[in-house]
């Protein structure tokens, strides 16, 4: 019987894959108290292995769905595991307004955005050094992205790791290498006492995988690092749409003349208009991003591509079993409240508020203050300005 700490990740190896990878396995376990929990287990050098978490002292009995081999008992007990992991993760406190720690601290959210963190354009040493001082400033959380970057096409070079890409390309499976190199600057940002944000992918991923494709892809960050203190987040943009596609659509616009210039254009007309009429907009609205769709003829798409993003989210929340805290990250002044087809499937707001300098300023005040009259009541934050 193998034994961890309240608080500690453990790792399980269940027996091997063999080659039906597509044959997917959960391992169901139950808790001294009665309850049960489904924890989904990703493959390693040809072994399927689950990595388990629980505060409850006492002994945890699992069992391998599809695979009858695997079964036993893991026995919590002892003192809890230091830093973050000894909290339990991090939940809504009771009355909708911030986090918390499982032990009840209130939790303040002063993250640093490392977007493309897992690339190899920083290593681990790197990774380590830069935790370490962030940790001493007093920062509290990273936001990273899940090899599915944004402001890059799918594949290219300067989303690589060491590995590659965190899929094979044309996103046959997942890449077991990637995700090997991933886990340890996950560890890296846990150990040095801060909790990874873990941002799914970028919106318009969905123009390239199919839902079932990116639900997969939750699947392996669940396994992987569900069982650390993390918090997951949708995706980035869930309403960016592809970069080609828009820029075709900004082509039409302009009679047939390409080019990003034509973004840039639209980008300050609509940014002009919204500041001028700042106040007589909708609550919080400062409507850029949507202006821009709306000019582009593109609202049917995003709307398409915002429907399959909820689709991801209940299968996301469906397999999530340690109740980590979700959200979802939406373009500027574009509040997923509005936008996601079903608001009540995330945690907490974690807003993008605008990136026009000082015009932003009172329209970030205004969007915070309008996701805080949202009922029902959840946390809001400004993840990006």
């Amino acid at each position: 019987m193998a034994t961890a700490r309240p608080g500690a990740v453990i790792e399980v190896a269940l027996g091997p894959c063999g080659d039906a990878l597509d044959d997917l396995v959960d391992v169901d376990f139950r808790l001294p108290g009665g309850g049960r929990r489904r924890v989904p287990a990703f493959s390693r050098a040809g072994q399927w292995v689950v990595r388990y978490a629980a505060a409850e002292r006492g002994e945890h009995s699992y069992r391998g769905a599809g695979l009858p081999e695997a079964a036993g008992v893991l026995r919590i007990d002892g003192e809890p595991e230091p830093g973050l992991y000894a909290t339990g993760g991090l939940r809504g406190a009771p009355g909708g307004r911030h986090l918390e720690t499982g032990a009840g601290v209130p939790f303040l959210w002063l993250a640093d955005t490392w977007w493309d963190a897992l690339t190899d354009r920083v290593t681990d040493a790197e990774i380590a050094q830069l935790a370490a001082q962030r940790a001493g400033q007093g920062f509290s959380a990273i936001q990273l992205v899940a090899g599915l970057y944004p402001e890059m096409a799918p594949f290219s070079r300067e989303g690589e790791s060491r590995s590659g890409w965190a899929w094979h390309p044309g996103f046959t499976s997942p890449n077991e290498a990637w995700f090997n190199d991933a886990d340890t600057r996950v560890r890296l940002i846990v150990d040095h006492g801060l909790i990874p944000c873990i941002v799914g992918a970028w919106g318009f991923y969905l123009q390239h995988m199919t839902t079932d494709q990116m639900v997969r892809h939750w699947r392996e960050l669940i396994a992987r690092w569900g069982a650390y203190p993390v918090v997951w987040c949708l995706a980035g943009e869930v309403t960016a749409l592809d970069y080609e596609q828009v820029l075709a659509a900004a082509a039409r616009l302009q009679n047939g003349r390409p080019g990003p210039g034509a973004i840039v254009k639209l980008a300050g007309r609509a940014v002009r208009q919204a500041v001028s009429s700042a106040g007589r907009s909708r609550p919080g609205g400062f409507p850029d991003s949507e202006r821009i769709a709306t000019l582009l003829g593109l609202r049917s798409a995003v709307s398409e591509q915002v429907g399959r993003w909820t689709q991801v989210a209940r299968a996301v929340r469906a397999l999530e079993p340690y109740g980590r805290p979700f959200s979802v990250h939406p373009q500027p002044a574009w509040p997923p409240y509005n936008v996601i087809d079903d608001p009540s499937l995330f945690d907490f707001w974690l807003l993008q508020t605008g990136h026009s300098g000082y015009h932003t300023l009172a329209a970030s005040v205004a969007q915070l203050e309008h996701a805080c009259r949202q009922r029902p009541r959840k946390p809001a934050i400004v993840g990006e300005v």
